[in-house]
């Protein structure tokens, strides 16, 4: 009897030994081990939107946590088994790391290194198209592939700012003087690398010659008044457009203690044309004074001594009036190349400013072998017009009864038939 049991424990210890044996060579609850063989398929989107998805995979995953890898301390993104998810990047090196879950929570891990790169822009070209109304004005058209924006820095000042435009649009800049300059351009796009252009701008400036009629509102020209006896004469914005319309005006500037004889002039390219009875001189002039004796005067190009000169005075203040000049006495056999202007003739400067636009050589009806001098007949701003009335018709001076449009003058003729 005592060795019956002793044989059924040497059997029953086999039996239990037999069966530690198999679970030490792997035979044991999967559901209790971690997951293995952690990876995934990274795909990195081509379309420079920075789009990375990702897909892991692993044995005996139920679930994973991914970390994208781009922001610090970030809570993962739970991606279910068989299940992929999405993520954008900026532009750079990235690791991703992926924690794969079994069922029971034991877990496993991978890391994936990435690099998200964009397209570099490319073929760039610049250009630079001076304005055929404004020599200093340039348009400026860039492109490129794969640009998404442009800066432009037009070369004016080293600290400048670049102005800055979309892909397919263009960028106009005034220079402010004569010079080369050279522009740079850079092209932007998804990719933190850019292209870089440069072009070389010739401001040549106004270089058109000056001709008749003057209106001052041709960039082009080169309105290069030449001053004497202390008159500055240049070109500025209109600053009463009531009356005269124009952009730009001539400003002559009598400085104080400016000699009588004070003025400024332009030069023709070729000699005035006084054919076909144009010899009539009309300026639209604005002065700070009523009564102001404005000279004209023209001059041989290299003869001082062959020249003539006419005077006509201003009707109004502050308001733009239509001054005229008979020209007809002067030796037509002569070449006259130079318009002289004077403002308050006879006078010294007192600091005033007067401002001119407009010259034009008209026909002269009724003009002929004047004696230098043409004024108007009269405005009726001043006291002593004695009308001679007749066939029950007449006239008197009053207060001008409507002081809008083209007649800002205080007194008008009322005739009464």
């Amino acid at each position: 009897m005592k060795n019956m049991r002793l044989l059924l424990f040497t059997a029953l210890m086999g039996v239990l030994f037999a069966h530690c044996t198999n679970d030490d060579n792997g035979g044991g609850d999967p559901t209790m081990d971690p997951p293995t063989n952690v990876d995934a398929v990274i795909n990195i989107s081509t379309d420079d939107s920075g789009t990375v998805t990702i897909t892991p995979s692993a044995e005996g995953a139920s679930s994973f946590d991914v970390y994208f890898g781009d922001t610090a301390n970030e809570t993962p993104t739970e991606v279910q088994n068989g299940q992929s998810t999405s993520h954008v990047y900026a532009e750079g090196n990235y690791t991703i790391r992926i924690v794969a879950k079994g069922p029971t929570g034991l877990t496993a891990e991978t890391t994936k290194d990435i690099m998200v790169s964009f397209t570099v822009p490319s073929n760039l070209t610049v250009t630079a198209t001076v304005s055929n109304t404004n020599p200093f004005e340039v348009t400026f058209e860039p492109m490129a592939d794969d640009a998404t924006m442009f800066e432009i820095f037009p070369g004016e000042d080293p600290n400048e700012s670049p102005a800055m435009i979309m892909a397919g649009e263009t960028y106009t800049h005034t220079y402010a003087a004569t010079g080369t300059y050279t522009a740079t351009v850079i092209a932007k796009g998804a990719s933190s690398q850019t292209a870089t252009a440069t072009v070389d701008i010739e401001i040549a400036g106004a270089t058109a010659p000056v001709t008749l009629p003057v209106d001052f509102d041709d960039a082009t020209v080169n309105f290069a008044f030449t001053n004497f006896g202390g008159n500055t004469t240049t070109i500025v914005d209109n600053p009463d457009t009531n009356g005269n319309s124009s952009g730009k005006v001539a400003k002559a500037f009598k400085e104080a203690g400016a000699e009588v004889w004070a003025g400024s002039f332009l030069q023709m390219v070729d000699p005035i044309d006084f054919s076909n009875n144009k010899t009539l001189f009309k300026i639209d002039v604005w002065s700070p004074k009523m009564g102001a004796v404005v000279r004209l005067k023209i001059e041989n190009a290299d003869d001082p001594n062959i020249f003539y000169e006419a005077d006509a005075t201003t009707m109004t203040s502050n308001a733009w009036e239509t001054l005229e000049w008979d020209f007809s006495g002067a030796d037509m056999a002569q070449s006259f190349h130079k318009i002289v202007i004077f403002f308050d003739f006879g006078n010294a400067g007192d600091g005033s400013e007067y401002y001119f636009d407009n010259i034009r050589l008209e026909d002269n009806n009724g003009g002929g072998g004047g004696t230098g001098t043409c004024t108007k007949l009269a405005n009726f701003e001043f006291s002593g017009y004695s009308f001679t009335d007749f066939g029950n018709a007449f006239s008197t001076v009053i207060p001008n009864p409507d002081m809008s449009g083209i007649n800002t003058t205080a007194n008008v003729v009322e005739l009464n038939k």
